[in-house]
């Protein structure tokens, strides 16, 4: 099991050194990220409150701009949680930031506006409250799977989770291991091969695929049901992840313009792996990747200053600044 990434400093800079093992798991996949993947290199860039600080990063070829935030849980001062627009709306991230009153936020889980009203796609739990369950099945080629997606979580003592996350009549329910899709199968996952367990969170949104899992790069992309092409090409991309030390991290990368091309699905798992992630979910990206520090907006998702509405998102509050 990885215990984090090898950390050195060069001219003030922190070099996040990626794992070969991961890179080997990436070409063994078919994903051509491997030769594409580049190491991010660090600056420190904000220390917005006592144990959360802020980085600026770009590979030495300069054809990424990425940020990253390290948030380190074990500090009263700091707590985290899911907040989504008013019911039936979008809001933009530096106003959903704004509204929670977040030293920090990332943009959430994706949304649909195939009807009179946007609604989230997947598991959105906020303050006790769920407003959408977990993503049951899809549909296929004509044929419909079961499956488990996964999911960001926090408990009441504010510690994150993530998992393979289904619900029931019981309640959320997390995989003690990943379960496969089932192609046309109406007996709910988890009750009768996989292992499963209540899954005791207070805030939690599903995004997906599952990028890191137990300090290894594992995307768990086709067993969630995410079959898409998109997920090996470059796009502006967002992920969340927490460290053994109960350390939060969001990542941002941008894309789709001029000195920052974007990343693919693996090369994502594998920065988050560099960052030290024991566990790593992708979360909705495209011209939704945002992340808000102080009330900016610090990244350019797609090479300009607009922002896009979102739906969900996951907040920093800093009960003390400094």
């Amino acid at each position: 099991m990885s215990r984090g990434p090898a950390i050195k400093r060069r001219r003030g800079s922190l070099v996040l050194c990626g794992s070969l093992t991961a890179l080997l798991l990436i070409s063994a996949c078919g994903d051509s990220s491997a030769a594409r993947y580049q190491p991010i290199y660090w600056t420190l860039i904000d220390v917005p409150a006592q144990g959360l600080m802020v980085f600026k990063g770009s590979t030495r070829a300069g054809d990424l701009n990425a940020w990253y935030v390290d948030a380190n849980l074990n500090q009263a001062a700091l707590r985290s949680r899911v907040v989504r627009a008013p019911a039936g709306q979008l809001e933009t991230p530096t106003s959903l930031a704004a509204a929670a009153g977040a030293c920090v936020l990332i943009n959430g889980g994706a949304f649909m506006m195939d009807g009179p009203q946007p609604r989230h796609i997947g598991l959105l739990k906020v303050a006790g409250i769920l407003h959408q369950g977990p993503v049951p099945s899809v549909l296929w080629d004509g044929d419909r799977y079961h499956v488990a997606r996964g999911a960001f979580g926090l408990t009441a003592g504010n510690h994150p989770l993530i998992g393979w996350i289904r619900t029931g009549a019981e309640g959320l329910r997390s995989a003690s291991r990943l379960p496969r899709h089932q192609l046309g199968d109406p007996d709910p996952l988890f009750k009768r091969s996989t292992p499963a367990q209540p899954w005791p969170v207070s805030d939690a949104l599903g995004a997906g695929p599952v990028l890191v899992v137990d300090g290894e790069v594992n995307i768990t992309a086709a067993a969630e049901g995410f079959w898409s092409g998109g997920l090996q090409a470059l796009h502006p991309r967002s992920a969340i992840g927490y460290t053994f030390s109960n350390h939060l991290l969001f990542l941002v990368v941008d894309g789709r313009q001029e000195g920052s091309r974007g990343v693919s699905i693996a090369e994502l798992a594998q920065h988050m792996l560099d960052l030290g992630s024991v566990m790593a979910l992708n979360l909705d990206g495209g011209g939704s990747s945002a992340l808000v520090v102080g009330g900016r907006l610090l990244n350019r998702p797609e090479g300009n200053r607009r922002e896009r509405p979102v739906m969900s998102a996951i907040a920093l509050i800093c009960d003390t600044v400094d």
